[in-house]
């Protein structure tokens, strides 16, 4: 009971901080040189097996994380209902290193996962 309160709090938490986090604009005028690099190197280093992502489609999975102090991923939390691909991206996010971005604070980025 007590783990199913802790959840529904985070949850909620993490839905309100999403809103927050969400009225920004859609231009990269405003970005700063180490969002650009955290940006990159999400990009760069995310590899997922084939048999996770069927041939010829695509999608669209938001991530939110955070990092501690150190700069290393402490929270991940894939919104997508593909187990299978929500538990590789979360498994790979936390093994990141981000060192560049503000530590503490709930952070979103969406990938655009596509496969020929």
């Amino acid at each position: 009971m007590k783990t199913r309160n802790k959840i529904t709090t985070l949850i909620l938490m993490g839905g309100l901080l999403l809103i927050s986090l969400t009225v920004k604009p859609n231009t990269k005028a405003g970005i700063s040189p180490e969002a650009i690099e955290t940006e990159k190197t999400i990009k760069d280093y995310f590899k997922f097996p084939q048999i996770i992502i069927p041939v010829n489609a695509s999608q669209k999975v938001e991530v939110l994380f955070t990092t501690d102090n150190n700069g290393k991923v402490d929270f991940v939390l894939a919104k997508t209902n593909d187990q299978n691909l929500k538990a590789e991206i979360e498994k790979q996010f936390l093994k990141l290193n981000l060192d560049k971005i503000k530590s503490n604070v709930v952070h979103s980025v969406t990938l655009n996962i596509k496969t020929v």
